[in-house]
């Protein structure tokens, strides 16, 4: 019966598949399966291994299209385990019409339905921890030693993959635990769930290979176990945060659990949240031991997945990004959190049921009563669709991702280096890169912030042995690129402060900036050059698609690409008014401020805009409008400038200069505060 349900959504599925790569860290999990390396920490062995496969299909997707099968198939396969823990939980008290209902509800939610369609590692992560648990509780029930050798053999090939895993044991040992007076394990049976759990663990000897063979995508140095297990466990990231940048604050920790509320009632109503209580009201009056103890499982399980990892991860809530980066993290969580909306619809159905019973005595008028509250429940799941649809059907022919990619890439000429950091702008010019090899075969590609890393020395001498390395000072970034600009033209998406390299700039010529010597700098090249990557640029429409309010940008993951074009055009709007070209910088800073309507820094170059025009009264009322909020030295300063060169008046220069010295006071009484 949960066949032909499932058929019908794995077909939307399939009908909704992204055919690129659409954010977050999708670029650098294609990236690493193409190039045979590995992604960031934990590392994603198995994935790796599942996806280098995939890509061999003989179908006509890209790379990124064939590695999302890898997220579909396995969203298919956890629904086909869900539904068999439901039924090994409730037994004779299952309704499959009721579970059926409430599985398809969570495939059209949004996170899961999302995550089916786009290359991630969360889906299959999901079915390996549904499996364990599936495992454990039938081991529960029966003892029988072939549910030990699946929940060994997983749980090996679960540590190949993600880190997080590990937060669904609380629960298995709670499961033995109960019965650990019961369990009869032979020797040999123990053995042989060792030699499975060890089988398991092989797909991390891929990180060794890489590494052996200086694979161009790798996050470590895994010569040894000691420096993959390190990576497995993301010691460098504190295991369970997104980095060290991570706050303390009980408020913010706090902040997780209301937005947890928040993504929950988003992505399953308040019809969903009113029926998990009601599951969980009925839960406390369980006297049925048999249903209870897997109850207390889920309920663990809903716990470390849910409350438990978000307050302890923490993630920083100022920017989609994060959100975005948070969200994924819900995907288990949804799974249990399924269980109890499951229970929650059983019981107010029955409950429903009884009252028309009760207060309809007509017979015909009591079915038709109820035939309708089965109806409304049943429906949930349609809503669910019509919901989700726009915003993630969306996702199957966009390619802005992709586009940004090869707007970096194209933005440096042949035979150049191309300095790159951010998880967007990195992940999504690698993909492009190694998806369209040999095309930009000539263009060497720098991952800024590993530099430092002698592994990464290392394979950057192997991938690209032209380049050359200063042996006195092998971790600077300006002792590399004094070591090669006279070889390669250097760009980069940052413009990093030098120190030693006198003379030389950074120009912003699109999204890049070329670094320039300023005695042979050409103005009125570089402004040639801002004018033909604008004009050529793969997502020149994006302030158009905003407008229009293109359901993509409900995506979170995708918002970070209108930063990063926003950003693009803030820095040509700069160049543009120090070199006279007003008008030209007015419609870069229009199209920045729909990309990024909340960016103070287009305020502040707009104060430049009015100052350069001699329209100084607007330009003084920009820059306070931003300092109001913010009193950065820059935007002071900017203030200042108003005052010392745009107003010719004495009183208006007081006036400012009155303004300026009330700004630094407030700005010292804060900073004495703090």
């Amino acid at each position: 019966m949960i066949f032909l349900p499932l058929i019908i959504t794995g077909l939307i599925y399939l009908i909704t598949l992204s055919n690129s790569i659409y954010g977050g860290d999708a670029g650098d999990l294609v990236s690493a399966i193409l190039s045979r390396g590995f992604a960031h920490p934990p590392g994603y062995s198995l994935y790796t291994l599942i996806g280098i496969v995939f890509t061999q299909f003989p179908f006509s997707l890209s790379p990124a299209g064939k590695t999302t099968l890898i997220s579909s198939l396995s969203t298919m396969a956890s629904f086909i385990v869900l539904y068999k823990i439901m039924q090994l939980i409730f037994k004779s008290d299952f309704n499959k019409i009721i579970a059926i209902t409430t599985i398809i509800a969570l495939g059209f939610s949004y996170i899961i339905w999302l995550y089916a369609i786009v290359p991630e590692v969360f889906p299959l992560n999901t079915l390996l921890v549904l499996i364990t648990f599936y495992s454990s509780l039938s081991f529960h029930k029966t003892r029988r030693n072939i549910y030990l050798y699946i929940l060994a053999l997983v749980s090996g090939l679960a540590f190949s993959h993600h880190h997080t895993f590990i937060l669904v044991l609380p629960s298995v040992l709670y499961l033995l635990w109960i019965i650990r007076m019961k369990i009869k394990v032979r020797f040999l049976s123990f053995l042989f769930c060792l030699f499975l759990f060890i089988a398991g663990l092989l797909p991390n000897l891929q990180m060794f290979f890489a590494t052996r063979n200086h694979a161009a995508v790798t996050w470590g140095n895994a010569t040894d176990i000691k420096q993959a297990f390190a990576i497995v466990t993301r010691q460098n990231y504190g295991t369970f945060t997104a980095g060290s940048f991570i706050t303390s604050l009980p408020r913010h920790r706090i902040l997780q659990i209301k937005n947890l509320f928040l993504y929950i009632k988003d992505d399953f109503t308040y019809l969903g949240i009113f029926t998990s209580i009601i599951g969980l009201i009925f839960y406390f009056r369980l006297r049925n031991r048999l249903v209870k103890i897997p109850m207390n499982v889920v309920l663990i399980n809903i716990f470390f997945f849910g409350p438990f990892f978000l307050f302890y991860a923490n993630f920083p809530i100022g920017s989609t990004f994060f959100f975005a980066t948070m969200e994924r993290f819900l995907h288990v969580f949804y799974f249990f959190f399924a269980i109890l909306i499951y229970y929650g619809i059983q019981w107010t159905i029955s409950i429903i049921e009884k009252l028309i019973r009760r207060f309809i005595i007509h017979e015909n008028l009591n079915r038709l009563a109820f035939i309708f509250v089965m109806f409304l429940f049943f429906i949930y799941p349609i809503g669910q669709y019509t919901r989700n649809f726009r915003v993630l059907s969306s996702l199957k022919h966009d390619y802005t991702a992709e586009k940004l990619g090869m707007d970096i890439l194209r933005n440096a000429p042949e035979k150049s280096i191309i300095f790159l950091s951010g998880d967007t702008v990195l992940f999504d010019t690698e993909y492009v890169y190694y998806s369209s090899f040999p095309k930009y075969k000539s263009k060497i590609i720098v991952h800024t912030s590993k530099l430092t890393m002698d592994y990464y020395q290392q394979t950057l001498k192997t991938v690209y042995p032209t380049l050359r390395f200063n042996k006195k000072e092998p971790r600077s970034i300006e002792s590399f690129i004094e070591a090669n600009i006279d070889t390669y033209p250097v760009y980069s998406n940052d413009a990093y402060k030098l120190t030693r390299l006198k003379g030389f700039t950074w120009v912003p010529q699109g999204i890049l900036f070329k670094l320039e010597k300023e005695s042979k700098s050409s103005n009125g090249e570089n402004l040639k050059k801002i004018e033909e990557f604008w004009s050529y640029s793969q997502n020149r429409y994006l302030h158009l698609r905003v407008k229009k309010d293109d359901p993509i940008f409900k995506n979170l993951f995708l918002t970070d690409i209108l930063r990063i074009y926003g950003i693009a055009h803030q820095n040509s709007a700069d160049f543009l008014i120090k070199n006279g070209k007003i008008k030209t910088a007015l419609t870069h800073l229009n199209e920045a401020s729909i990309l990024q309507p909340d960016d103070p820094d287009i305020s502040f170059l707009m104060s430049k805009y009015f100052a350069a025009k001699g329209e100084c009264l607007k330009a003084e009322k920009e820059i306070v409008k931003v300092i109001k909020n913010d009193s950065d030295n820059l935007y002071i300063n900017q203030l200042k400038s108003i005052g010392n060169n745009c107003f010719s008046n004495e009183s208006d220069r007081a006036r400012i200069n009155r303004r300026i010295r009330q700004y630094e006071l407030k700005k010292a009484i804060k900073l004495q505060s703090f």
